[in-house]
């Protein structure tokens, strides 16, 4: 079993998209990670799909600090005989998590 955990913020909002043939609806959301204070920071595209999609692009959006959960899908691609990795992280989970610097979450 792949999972994942992830502690960052929403980079931009999430974008809902919808399958033509399917009608499976998926977000799109990247989340950035910072390794400490001016540090490294780490981006990761994940994915969500149907009613988790839905939840996430009318719950959430850009600068919100969320906790992630979910699975990692390794893809490999063969391209003119070079192999690639891509890594896909499906979220399963996703929780809000406070912020007491947003004059939001002090109101």
């Amino acid at each position: 079993m792949n999972t994942f955990v992830l502690v960052g913020r929403l980079v931009k909002d999430p974008e809902l998209r919808e399958g033509e043939k399917e009608g499976k609806r998926w977000s799109k959301a990247t989340f950035s990670i910072a390794e400490g204070y001016n540090e490294n920071t780490q981006f990761f595209d994940c994915s969500a799909w149907n009613n988790n999609a839905d939840y996430i692009s009318k719950y959430f959006k850009k600068g919100d600090l969320v906790s992630v959960q979910g699975n990692v899908h390794i893809n490999v691609v063969d391209k003119d005989g070079s192999k690639t990795k891509y890594f896909d992280f499906e979220v399963t989970t996703i929780d809000k998590l406070l912020n007491a610097g947003t004059k939001e979450e002090k109101a």
